[in-house]
């Protein structure tokens, strides 16, 4: 599956016009057109969640908090 497949289907899930104010939901860095070698769900992103993600061969990590501040 591209990443881009696995963000619509997200985004299906969870719409982008849903979101609150102050969040930064959607796809914060990445390739769209890259194969989704495998998603890590976190709470948090941390040191440790992308050390675990790389670990393993993941390319995607979902986060339930923001990782980003809009600016």
């Amino acid at each position: 599956m591209k990443i881009k497949e696995l963000v619509s289907a997200l985004e299906r899930f969870a719409p982008l016009p849903l979101q609150d104010g102050f969040d930064n939901a959607g796809l914060q860095i990445g390739l769209t057109d890259a194969e989704a070698t495998g998603a890590l769900l976190c709470l948090d992103v941390t040191e440790a969640v992308l050390d675990e993600a790389i670990a393993l061969g993941y390319n995607v990590v979902i986060s339930h908090h923001l990782s980003f501040q809009r600016v």
